[in-house]
């Protein structure tokens, strides 16, 4: 993306928060409310509103946890509601005149990546 941006002179802006989606849902990390991730995304729409995009590109797992009236949700319930959440929040980009391109997040590794990758490594 930095290239596209420096290829074409787009002014990029990045915006990030660990194990937080861009979603209008309350998010859960560690088996317990994620405040500073809903304060998070919160600032972000207002940045959202001063920066007036053309376009906001984001990524997101669907493995994120999510609230649901004080529990952290599970299973295709979380499922659901993190969807609608994240819809919800696409949605209010639409309605305000930004488009929305959703690419897929960063492979989850089952294992050590730098240790997977190291050419010492003996199999």
């Amino acid at each position: 993306m930095i290239e596209l941006a420096e290829e074409h002179d787009w002014r990029l802006v990045t915006h990030t928060k660990a194990a937080c989606s861009f979603a209008d849902v309350p998010q859960a990390r560690d088996g317990v409310a994620y405040e500073e991730c809903d304060s998070w995304n919160r600032a972000l729409i207002d940045e959202i509103d001063t920066l007036d995009p053309d376009l906001i590109i984001t990524a997101g797992a669907t493995t994120r946890a999510v609230m649901d009236s004080g529990e952290v949700a599970q299973d295709e319930h979380r499922v659901r509601l993190l969807a609608e959440g994240l819809g919800e929040r696409w949605e209010q980009m639409d309605e305000a005149g930004i488009p929305v391109l959703v690419i897929k997040d960063t492979p989850m590794m089952a294992s050590d990546a730098p240790e997977c990758a190291s050419p010492t490594r003996t199999v």
